[in-house]
């Protein structure tokens, strides 16, 4: 097996395992189970926006109904971050980048801005 296809199997891994753990914060936040909704907010957030992200998806849980571990949240959140695809990058996540060889400096592009009335 070619070392590509390796990285590409520990990334869908850690992605699955990332899915579980954020299912489980949401649970023990007392949210539904389902891990949709915060998948498309990372898809749709522009990779160079993690602050900007990162703060709504704290505010979300600082609202919840039972409070969670602050640590938990941190590192299941950079985790969601990383290995969750993102449409500014072709729909890969930032680990796929990475581990392809390539920097995530090629993509640092900035995010387009709506037009306004």
């Amino acid at each position: 097996m070619d070392e590509r296809s390796e990285l590409a199997r520990d990334v869908s891994a850690h992605r699955k395992i990332t899915t579980q753990r954020l299912a489980r914060l949401l649970v023990q936040a007392g949210f539904e189970q389902d891990t949709g909704a915060v998948e498309y907010i990372v898809y749709a957030y522009h990779h160079t926006l993690f602050r900007r992200w990162f703060s709504q998806m704290t505010h979300m849980f600082a609202g919840a109904s039972t409070a969670v571990d602050k640590d938990a949240l941190f590192f299941v959140m950079v985790d969601v971050w990383h290995y969750f695809p993102h449409a500014s990058l072709g729909d890969r996540c930032p680990a796929e980048i990475v581990d392809s060889g390539e920097t995530l400096g090629r993509w640092k592009t900035k995010p387009t801005k709506r037009a306004t009335r």
